[in-house]
């Protein structure tokens, strides 16, 4: 993967996060739950189909470019949205 990486790491964290697909319930889609799901926690920027609520491909791609374009808006590279017009 790279020749010297050992040289350049100080530090690995690692954290395990379980995963499941998500069970729309009634009151989900504009909860409190999702809410929080979405929050960003520090630089990390949840985007999968478990913060939209519901557990479809098309809902995770669009978490994915909205927390890419958050991300890159927060880096100070803001660009039009791809999936937005």
């Amino acid at each position: 993967m790279h020749p010297n990486i050992a040289r350049e790491i100080a530090q690995i964290h690692v954290t395990r996060w379980g995963h499941a697909m998500i069970r729309p319930v009634p009151g989900l889609l504009f909860g409190d739950a999702l809410a929080t799901a979405r929050a960003p926690i520090a630089r990390v920027r949840p985007c999968a189909a478990d913060i939209t609520g519901l557990p479809l491909f098309e809902e995770a791609f669009y978490a994915g470019v909205r927390a890419a374009e958050a991300a890159l808006t927060q880096l100070g590279h803001a660009a039009t949205s791809i999936i937005e017009s």
